[in-house]
C-alpha cells in the first residue's frame, strides 16, 4: 500500500507529517506499518533545501529513495530517483533536475543484465533508447531526434527498430505519436497480410517483431506453446489478447502483468484462416 507513496501525493505527505521546514534545522520523520516495522524515512536537509524520501521492505532493507527540492511553494523532485531491489542492486535509476529527467535513465533485471536505457536533454527526449531481453539480447531501438519530442509529450517523433536474432525485422517511423498509416496512407504490412495465407510468412510479418521460437523478446519464446495452451485460447490471444485480458482471464492477465503491461497487437484484421494458419505454424516450434 505504501508503494503508492512514491507518486505526487509525496509533497502532500511531506507537509502533512512534516509541516513547513525549519529552513535551518534537519528533521526526520518516520512512517511505520501496522505492525511496527519501519515503512519509510522522510529526512529534511538544511544545506540543500531538500527532503529525502527513503522507503523500505518489511525486513529493513532499502526499497527505494527519492529526493525532492524544497522551496517556498511546496516541493519537487529534484535529484536521484532510484528503486532496489531486494539485495541492494540497482532496479531502476533516473535522475531530476527541476522536475524535469535529465541525462541517463536505466532499468534492469534482477540478473543484473540492463532491461533498457533512455536518454533526456534539456527537456527533450534524445538519443537512441536500447531495449534488451534477460539473456541482454536487443530486442527494441527507439532513435529520438533531437529537439522534437518533449519529455512528457504524447506527440512523440522518433523511429523505432524491432530486432530478432540480432537483425532488424521491421522498422517504423512516428510523427506526432503517429505512423504514417495511421493518417489515411497505405499500410503496406496491412494490406501485404491481407493476401497472405502461409502461417510461416504470416508469424515472420506479424509476429516475428515481439517474439521468437527459442528466446523471449518483447514476447515470450514460443517453442512448445501449443502443448501449454489451447487452439481456442490461441486464436482468441493473436486475434485480440487485450481484450482476454479485460475480461479477466487468468493465464492472459499473467502474462500482461509479467510482460510490463505491453498490450499485445490487435490482429482482428486477419481472417480465421489466417489465425489458424500462425497456430498451426506454432505447432512446428518444438
Amino acid at each position: 500500500m505504501m508503494r503508492l507513496l512514491f507518486t505526487s501525493c509525496l509533497a502532500l505527505l511531506s507537509y502533512a507529517l512534516c509541516g513547513q521546514p525549519n529552513k535551518n534545522m534537519a528533521s526526520n520523520t518516520r512512517v511505520y506499518t501496522e505492525d511496527g516495522k519501519l515503512q519509510m524515512l522522510i529526512s529534511y536537509d538544511p544545506q540543500c533545501k531538500c527532503r529525502t524520501y527513503t522507503e523500505y521492505y518489511h525486513d529493513g532493507k532499502v526499497y527505494a529513495k527519492r529526493i525532492f527540492k524544497v522551496t517556498e511553494k511546496g516541493e519537487h523532485i529534484d535529484g536521484d530517483d532510484v528503486t532496489y531491489y531486494h539485495d541492494g542492486t540497482i532496479k531502476i535509476y533516473k535522475f531530476w533536475k527541476n522536475a524535469v529527467p535529465d541525462g541517463r535513465a536505466y532499468t534492469k533485471y534482477e540478473n543484473g543484465q540492463l532491461e533498457h536505457e533512455e536518454f533526456y536533454t534539456d527537456r527533450y527526449k534524445s538519443g537512441t533508447w536500447k531495449y534488451y531481453d534477460k539473456k541482454g539480447e536487443l530486442v527494441k531501438e527507439l532513435v529520438y531526434p533531437a529537439g522534437k519530442t518533449l519529455w512528457n509529450s504524447k506527440k512523440e517523433n522518433y523511429t523505432v527498430k524491432h530486432y530478432s536474432g540480432g537483425k532488424v525485422v521491421l522498422t517504423e517511423v512516428y510523427v506526432d505519436g503517429k505512423k504514417p498509416g495511421d493518417k489515411g496512407k497505405p499500410d503496406v504490412a496491412k494490406s501485404k497480410a491481407t493476401a497472405i495465407t502461409d502461417g510461416k510468412s504470416l508469424f515472420a510479418l506479424k509476429c516475428a517483431a515481439c517474439h521468437a521460437p527459442d528466446k523471449d523478446g518483447l514476447g515470450p519464446a514460443l517453442a512448445g506453446v501449443t502443448k501449454r495452451r489451447s487452439n481456442e485460447w490461441l486464436y482468441l490471444m493473436i486475434k485480440n489478447g487485450m481484450q482476454l485480458v479485460e475480461e479477466g482471464d487468468k493465464d492472459a492477465v499473467a502474462l500482461y502483468n509479467y510482460w510490463r503491461k505491453r498490450k499485445h497487437p490487435n490482429m482482428e484484421k486477419l481472417t480465421n484462416q489466417q489465425l489458424q494458419a500462425i497456430i498451426e505454424y506454432l505447432k512446428t516450434m518444438k
